[in-house]
């Protein structure tokens, strides 16, 4: 195949690298892709992006990392807006921005809860997303609540 970036190269099957910075930490991967043997652009699979892309936020999630930019690359990895965050998190929009720009140190509770949420999605679980969503709509208990007990 004719590379469709210079027109003069083939594209060759190759080992490509995905390389992301977030903060001052660099994420890199090698995935199968394609390569030009004349100007070296490359290509793969847009799948293996967003399957790297999830990689580095379960490791910012697993890392404990606190900086705004982590918090951002993690919500994002989620496909959340920030007032979609907001909402689980019981905060304004305007405290997530001011935590992923460090205008404001981000709340350890928070982190902890995005962090779980990454991390769930990660193993195909929205379980902590789930609860906060729960919460966020949650509707007062009359005065007597019947349970139901299994034998």
């Amino acid at each position: 195949m004719q590379c469709l970036s210079c027109n003069q190269g083939t594209m060759r099957p190759s080992m490509v690298e995905i390389r992301r910075e977030v903060g001052e930490r660099a994420f890199v991967a090698s995935v199968d892709g394609q390569k030009c043997a004349a100007c070296g652009v490359a290509s793969f699979k847009g799948t293996d992006l967003a399957r790297f892309e999830q990689a580095v936020a379960a490791a910012l999630a697993a890392s404990g990392e606190a900086s705004g930019e982590a918090f951002r690359w993690m919500r994002k990895a989620l496909n959340l807006r920030a007032i979609d965050v907001a909402t689980l998190l019981a905060v304004t929009p305007e405290t997530i921005s001011r935590w992923e720009t460090g205008r404001v140190t981000i709340d350890r509770g928070a982190l902890a809860l995005l962090a779980l949420m990454v991390l769930d999605h990660d193993r195909g679980s929205a379980a902590t997303m789930d609860a906060l969503r729960a919460r966020a709509a949650a509707k007062p208990l009359g005065k007597t609540v019947k349970i139901k007990l299994a034998p």
